[in-house]
C-alpha cells in the first residue's frame, strides 16, 4: 500500500480538530488503496520513498474558524504539484473534518489522474513514421464506443499536414496542450471581467476541473448565480500561419467565451464538450481567455429536475489545439467494422468516416490515406481517397479497407488494440512528405456494428 502524509500549517490558536481530520481522511484514503502517514511539519518530507505528501494551509487570520483552506498534493521531488482552494463556510463545524478529508481525497485522485495522462517519453520503436510518439504529444484515450476508443480520431480529431497552392507541401502536425492549470476565478457576475487589462489580482488561484462550489458534497446548500474563470496565456509567433481552438469538455451549464476582450462563442447546456475557434483573436504574445459561466435554471436545459445539485463550474478538462487550417475536424472520425459479425469474427474491412476542413482561402485536391495498423505496428491493410475540398468547406472521406483476415478479436482477458493511422490530408500534386497521423484505436469485437 502506498503512503501519503500530511503537513499542516495552522496557528496554534485555531481549534480546527486534526485528530478526527486525520482519522477520516485514513479511512478516505484505505478506499483509494493509500495508506496516510502521521502528521508531519510542513517540509519535512523529502524521502523518493514516500510518493505523495499532502499540505493544508488556513487562509485567514489565527485564532478564526478553519472556513478557507489551500490543499496542495506534491511528489517529494516537487516536479509534480496540483493544489486547490475550497471553503468551508457552508459546511457545519461538526462537518468540516470529514469534508476536508474527502476534498483531500478527490485533490490526491486528480492528480493521479493528471500524472496518468502525461504524454509518455517516446521509446526506440516510435521511430517509424507510421507510429511516431512525438507527433500526438498530448492526445489522450477516449472512452470506448461501439467497440472502438478513440485518440485522434474518435476524440479530438487528429493531425494533418497542409502544402502550397502550388502543389508544394509542408507538414503541420497538430499540437494538444492541457489547458487546466493557473486560472483565477470569483463566484459572482463582475462587470468588464473579460477585458484584458482587468485586475484579477483579488481573485481565487484555481486548477481545472472546478466547481463553483468544493467540497460540494459535504455543503447544506449549493450556489446558483454566475462565476468568472480568467487566464494569460502566451502565444509563440509559430502559431501565425495554424488554425487555433479553445476545447471544452463540459461547462456547467451556460458559458460565454471571450478572448482579449472579445466574445468568441457561448454554449448552452452543461454536459456536452465543445470547441470554439479562436484563431482571428489570438495573437503573438501575451493573451486573456475569460469564461462567464452560469447554472441559473433555464427552461431550454434539461434536465430540468433531479434528485442531485447542479454545480456550475468548468468541472472537465480544456485543452488548447493547433492544426494546419487543412485538417481533421473536432470528433472528425468514425470507424466501424461492418463485416465482422458476418464473417463470425474470421475476417472485416474496417470503415473509417473522416471529416475535413479547409480553412485555407482557396480549394484544394486532398488524398487522405489510412492504414490499419496490429498492436506489435504492423500494417494489416489501407486505403486511400481524394477528394476537391473548397475554401472554407469541410468534406467527409468515406474510407472501406480490404478485409483483415484473422483479427485478434478483443476480449477482457487479452484486450488487442488496433489503429486507423491517417496520413494526410495533403495538397496534389504531392511531393514526399514527413508521415503524419491521425489515429483512432480499434477493437475488432464481434459486438461490432454491422
Amino acid at each position: 500500500m502506498q503512503s501519503v502524509v500530511v503537513s499542516s500549517q495552522q496557528c496554534e490558536a485555531d481549534s480546527f480538530p486534526l485528530t478526527a481530520f486525520l482519522d477520516s481522511l485514513r479511512v478516505e484514503l484505505a478506499g483509494r488503496g493509500l495508506h496516510c502517514c502521521a502528521l508531519a511539519e510542513p517540509g519535512d518530507v523529502t524521502s523518493p520513498k514516500v510518493p505523495l505528501r499532502v499540505n493544508i494551509a488556513q487562509l485567514g487570520p489565527c485564532g478564526t474558524e478553519l472556513e478557507r483552506v489551500r490543499i496542495t498534493v506534491q511528489k517529494p521531488d516537487g516536479l509534480r504539484t496540483l493544489d486547490r482552494e475550497i471553503s468551508l463556510s457552508d459546511v457545519a463545524p461538526s462537518a468540516r473534518p470529514r469534508a476536508l478529508a474527502l476534498a483531500v481525497a478527490e485533490l490526491i485522485r486528480l492528480f493521479g489522474q493528471e500524472v496518468r495522462d502525461e504524454p509518455p517519453q517516446p521509446s526506440p520503436k516510435a521511430s517509424q513514421p507510421a507510429l511516431s510518439a512525438p507527433q500526438q504529444p498530448q492526445l489522450k484515450p477516449k472512452a470506448p464506443e461501439l467497440g472502438w476508443a478513440g485518440t485522434g480520431g474518435v476524440g479530438a480529431g487528429g493531425s494533418s499536414v497542409g502544402g502550397s497552392s502550388t502543389g508544394g507541401g509542408s507538414s503541420g502536425v497538430r499540437i494538444v496542450q492541457n489547458f487546466n492549470q493557473a486560472w483565477k476565478f470569483k463566484r459572482a457576475d463582475v462587470s468588464g471581467a473579460q477585458a484584458n487589462a482587468f485586475d484579477d489580482s483579488s481573485w481565487g488561484n484555481v486548477g481545472l476541473p472546478h466547481s463553483f462550489g468544493l467540497p460540494y458534497f459535504a455543503s447544506t446548500k449549493f450556489y446558483v448565480g454566475y462565476g468568472w474563470y480568467r487566464k494569460h496565456f502566451t502565444v509563440p509567433s509559430s502559431w501565425s500561419s495554424k488554425s487555433e481552438f479553445l476545447e471544452f469538455q463540459a461547462a456547467f451549464d451556460q458559458a460565454q467565451i471571450y478572448v482579449n476582450g472579445t466574445q468568441v462563442g457561448q454554449h448552452i447546456g452543461g454536459y456536452n464538450g465543445f470547441s470554439i475557434d479562436v484563431t482571428s483573436t489570438i495573437k503573438a504574445g501575451d493573451n486573456v481567455v475569460a469564461v462567464r459561466l452560469n447554472d441559473n435554471w433555464n427552461a431550454q436545459i434539461p434536465p430540468l429536475t433531479g434528485d442531485h445539485t447542479f454545480q456550475g463550474g468548468l468541472y472537465r478538462d480544456v485543452n488548447v489545439v493547433v492544426t494546419d487550417p487543412l485538417h481533421v475536424a473536432w470528433y472528425g472520425t468514425w470507424v466501424t467494422t461492418p463485416t465482422l459479425a458476418t464473417n463470425s469474427g474470421a475476417s472485416s474491412t474496417v470503415n473509417i468516416k473522416t471529416e475535413v476542413r479547409n480553412d485555407r482561402t482557396a480549394a484544394v485536391n486532398a488524398t487522405l490515406k489510412t492504414d490499419i495498423v496490429d498492436s506489435s505496428g504492423k500494417v494489416v491493410s489501407t486505403v486511400s481517397s481524394q477528394q476537391q475540398i473548397a475554401a472554407g468547406a469541410t468534406v467527409t472521406f468515406d474510407q472501406t479497407t480490404p478485409a483483415v483476415s484473422a483479427p485478434s478479436l478483443w476480449h477482457p482477458d487479452h484486450p488487442t488494440m488496433y489503429q486507423a493511422l491517417a496520413g494526410g490530408p495533403t495538397m496534389v500534386p504531392t511531393r514526399a512528405l514527413p508521415r503524419t497521423t491521425t489515429r483512432s484505436t480499434p477493437t475488432f469485437s464481434r459486438a461490432s456494428r454491422t
